[in-house]
């Protein structure tokens, strides 16, 4: 993101998605999944690009117009896989074992550290590998 005390100029957005990919192309530690796995059907990338699209430009606009993401953020919380999990938190300082507690009304993710202190994480990369995630 880049912005200054009264505007965002941009916010650079990553997603990821697995679509045709077969279990055994999977690397066997990863804990993985895809469209093609999850509904067993082949899906047109194209297409589903496209969809995928048009209802992103609908929170975009929200997000641009009225500086509103909480459909977006509602979105998370429920289809959330980290929430009450252990995972390693990466920053830019370190790489600590935290709880994943939830998100908060501006997005922001909640963690517990291993001293119980509970916190708000802006930016960083939680990784669950060899981390108990039940």
């Amino acid at each position: 993101m880049n912005c200054n005390m009264n505007k965002i100029k941009y916010i650079i957005v990553g997603v990821g998605m697995n679509i045709n990919i077969k279990k055994e192309d999977f690397s066997s530690d990863l804990n993985a999944t895809s469209l093609l796995i999850a509904k067993n059907t082949k899906y047109n990338r194209a297409e589903l690009l496209a969809n995928f699209l048009n209802h992103f430009e609908i929170f975009y606009n929200n997000f641009i117009d009225k500086n509103d993401l909480s459909e977006v953020i509602n979105i998370c919380r429920n289809n959330s896989l980290f929430i009450n999990k252990i995972a390693n938190l990466v920053t830019s300082k370190n790489i600590e074992t935290v709880t994943c507690i939830g998100l908060d009304n501006s997005g922001e993710l909640i963690i517990k550290d291993s001293f119980g202190r509970i916190r708000k994480v802006i930016s960083g990369e939680l990784t669950f590998k060899n981390q108990n995630t039940q």
